[in-house]
């Protein structure tokens, strides 16, 4: 089957109650605290680029934010990733299935990245969480980076997200004031337009906060629940 496997784990871990979403439909089953939890929940998933084990937690960087969310929710110490490069770990976090499914092995089997001049990608006959949640009722937005594909068919609109804020692949991949290259500037899209070229990266978590908020607002005011998908830059180079 090709249906999405890991949605109930990231439902269970990131679910936010939503009582407007919830009114006038059945109640879900109670958890072990006898807490009821709303029909479609609020979902929120960080993603950070190239993270290490040593990163976080770390005595010497503290990060509150973080130790906060930890502190008041479920911490997993065992995780292990489908790959060590961009593309094929991200499409396997958004569809459940490894990249040797879907055709991001490469020829290494280790996997490969989409560059900056690439036509193919996540194949369109793929579902992820946001095609999924999308026909639930949810709204569904992304910021950040992509890296599964930015031709027509394989871009973050194509793949279940109603809007897009960010950058279609790494910020190594074009020039910018940060790396300096013969590489075409870095283009910062909104949905399938260039919103600005060279993207200012030094900025680009700032704008994604500020996407991120007009998105969850806008949904709240509908009382629709929603999926909003945050896909850091840091710490990858050359913001390391």
């Amino acid at each position: 089957s090709r249906r999405l496997h890991m949605l109930p784990i990231c439902c269970q871990v990131l679910a936010a109650p939503n009582a407007a979403a919830a009114k006038g439909r059945r109640e879900m089953p109670r958890d072990e605290g006898n807490h009821p939890w709303p029909l479609r929940p609020n979902l929120l998933l960080l993603l950070a680029d190239d993270m290490g084990w040593g990163d976080w937690p770390n005595a010497n960087t503290p990060l509150r934010h973080l130790d906060a969310l930890a502190a008041a929710g479920t911490r997993f110490t065992a995780f292990y990733t489908p790959s060590c490069i961009c593309s094929p770990a991200r499409g396997a976090l958004l569809t459940g299935r490894m990249a040797i499914r879907w055709g991001g092995a490469g020829a290494t089997w280790h996997g490969t990245a989409f560059g900056a001049g690439a036509n193919g990608g996540l194949p369109a006959s793929e579902h992820t969480i946001g095609t999924e949640l999308r026909s639930l009722g949810y709204a569904t937005a992304m910021a950040g980076k992509w890296h599964l594909g930015q031709a027509a068919g394989h871009t973050p609109r194509d793949h279940g997200f109603d809007r897009f804020l960010g950058i279609p692949f790494s910020t190594d991949m074009g020039s910018s004031a940060w790396q300096l290259s013969d590489a075409l500037p870095l283009p910062l899209l909104a949905n399938e337009s260039i919103a600005e070229q060279p993207a200012d990266i030094g900025a680009l978590t700032a704008t994604y906060l500020s996407f991120s908020r007009e998105f969850v607002f806008s949904a709240a005011r509908r009382a629709q629940p929603w999926f909003l998908f945050v896909s850091f830059h840091q710490p990858h180079v050359p913001l390391a």
